[in-house]
């Protein structure tokens, strides 16, 4: 596997364990028990990955930041501090 292949996939996965521990703090702060955080997670990526197979694109997380701009989400704050 070539260096930057490697590069790519870490920051993938850096990118993946970010939206992960935004979501904990976001459902931390609505009380949410683990479990219930981990469920609305899921729930969250099988929305995005239903999306992307439907409309036959790859996942693009520009195209999700921008989706959660125009809804004002509140789970924006909350990535933009991990960045």
């Amino acid at each position: 596997m070539s260096l930057t292949r490697r590069s790519a996939k870490k920051q993938a996965k850096n990118r993946q364990r970010r939206r992960r521990t935004a979501h904990e703090r976001l459902a931390r702060d609505r009380r949410q028990a683990q479990h219930a955080a981990v469920r609305a997670l899921a729930f969250t990526w099988i929305r995005i990955l239903s999306r992307c197979w439907q409309e036959r694109t790859p996942y693009d997380e520009s195209v999700y930041l921008q989706a959660l701009k125009r809804r004002n989400a509140p789970l924006l704050p909350k990535l933009a501090n991990l960045s």
